[in-house]
């Protein structure tokens, strides 16, 4: 998985696969895809499934993954759910720093318009 904003060579020395790898495994469930089985991820992810099983034990055992009905089919877990909640509240405090803003230092620069704090 490749960033564009992100030089190549800075790529190739900082990313670490392992966790490009179980990011890229969270990112294949969705609102449609909300269950999903371990053969099918490795499939989807071009891994092999000794690869998918290592990955799915360690995020269940961090809480990122829960298996259905203690069965063979995973979905999300609780600490996607706190990861968001985080982000949320973020996304609020800084609606809330715009609001407060004076009129004039609502736009440009620095503003929560150029996605940024005004507070900053």
């Amino acid at each position: 998985m490749s960033n564009d904003l992100i030089p190549e060579d800075v790529q190739e020395k900082y990313i670490v696969p392992g966790l490009e790898r179980g990011l890229r495994l969270l990112c294949e469930f969705s609102h449609k895809d909300r269950v999903l089985s371990a053969p099918e991820l490795a499939r989807r992810l071009k891994v092999p499934r000794s690869t998918v099983f290592r990955l799915l034990t360690t995020l269940e055992v961090m809480g990122f993954i829960e298996r259905v009905d203690g069965g063979r089919d995973f979905r999300l877990g609780m600490a996607v759910l706190r990861l968001g909640e985080i982000r949320g509240a973020h996304a609020v405090h800084q609606l809330g720093e715009c609001r407060h803003a004076p009129a004039g230092a609502r736009h440009g620069a620095g503003s929560c318009a150029a996605g940024r704090s005004v507070a900053g």
